[in-house]
């Protein structure tokens, strides 16, 4: 099977994070590709304030770590994170109090060094955060802290982060994307795509919509089928899941893996206890894809990738993909279970059959964190 063409825009995650990915035509090997992944914030147990500070790095050919690289001078979970030009860019989420903030924070990577941006106009957590064309698009979030009742507050449309002059300003004609937290984001195409999310205090949404960066609009006459049209009982509304784009044998598929498809907790953090009970029904090992170009017919719905293990943990983890493979790191499956340290790595070569692959631990336990992909 043919891999090709497959562009890496990594993203968030959690919030996913998810991003289109590149595999050189020719390599089979899924390995020689000297990429390096950065996983960046989170939480390591259920307390918000388990926040964790330093940054580690995984290396998919050796399969081995490098931990604490840096530590991020704030250190947030449930951040809007994202990569361009050898910079990462860590946008708002929870301090280690739960209180929600504004900051930006840069991390050179070629000179080891941090910096702060300008903060936005307003704080906010469980948002995404994508980097394209020298911008940052934040889409949507929550803005009060971690213990407050989830509301999506004063957020009416995508605010936008000019990297070269180091400024912020709204979208420029005020197209909103739906008012969700913990949506998952990918990139194809120059589209942000949307998948899931959570739109009222417990109800999670199974929307699949895009903001067209280049004319500022949404694809919303496209009618791109969403999350609960399958051709499984397994499609559902799905909130902390992962999302990616890959391209096999010249056919690009949108890609989502794991969450929940139902809550009872009621605040902007989803496992604060005083506010709710545990996610009801963990979609732990849902893997799914619908082929692009997207049209809501019966024979092009969410379908599953029948891999024969299961993932274990994947709610607000965070997935990529390295050569011809996808990762998934970390996730958390209760309230209780706190994060997990997993790591797994699917062969795209296999698609649509295969098998989740177990690696070597993360250092620290994670979950509300973000991975990003340096080839």
């Amino acid at each position: 099977m043919k891999i090709k063409n497959i562009i890496i825009i990594i993203l968030l995650t959690f919030i996913s994070c998810g991003g289109d990915i590149l595999v050189e035509e020719n390599d089979d090997s899924g390995t020689g590709s000297g990429s390096k992944i950065y996983i960046v914030g989170g939480l390591s147990s259920i307390s918000i304030g388990s926040v964790v500070p330093g940054i580690d790095i995984y290396y998919p050919d050796t399969d081995s770590w490098e931990y604490s690289i840096t530590g991020i001078p704030v250190p947030v979970s449930f951040a809007g994170v994202t990569e361009y030009d050898g910079k990462i860019y860590i946008i708002g989420g929870f301090n280690n109090l739960g209180t929600v903030v504004n900051i930006v924070q840069i991390y050179d990577i070629a000179t080891n060094s941090w910096t702060a941006g300008t903060p936005m106009s307003e704080s906010r957590a469980n948002h995404s955060a994508v980097a394209l064309n020298g911008k940052i698009y934040i889409t949507r979030g929550t803005t009060a802290n971690a213990s407050i009742a989830w509301t999506v507050g004063s957020l009416t449309n995508t605010l936008i982060y000019n990297i070269a002059d180091n400024s912020w300003s709204p979208n420029a004609t005020g197209v909103a994307d739906l008012a969700y937290s913990n949506k998952s984001v990918a990139v194809f195409d120059n589209v942000i795509y949307y998948t899931g999310g959570k739109s009222l205090t417990s109800t999670l949404q199974a929307a699949h919509d895009g903001i067209i960066i280049s004319n500022n609009t949404t694809t919303n006459s496209i009618t791109e089928w969403n999350l609960t049209n399958g051709v499984t009982t397994t499609a559902t509304v799905r909130v902390g899941h992962s999302a990616l784009f890959a391209s096999i044998d010249s056919i690009t598929y949108h890609f989502v893996i794991g969450g929940f498809s139902a809550l009872t907790n009621t605040g902007c953090y989803v496992f604060n206890i005083a506010t709710g009970s545990a996610p009801v029904s963990p979609a732990a090992s849902v893997f799914q894809y619908l082929r692009y170009p997207f049209a809501n017919t019966t024979s092009n719905n969410w379908s599953n990738v029948n891999t024969g293990v299961s993932l274990s943990g994947t709610g607000f983890g965070s997935a990529v993909a390295s050569g011809n493979k996808i990762y998934y790191f970390g996730g958390a499956s209760s309230e209780i279970s706190g994060g997990s340290q997993l790591v797994y790595s699917y062969d795209l070569k296999d698609f649509p059959n295969g098998n989740w692959i177990t690696k070597t631990n993360m250092p620290t336990p994670r979950f509300g964190h973000t991975a990003i992909v340096l080839e």
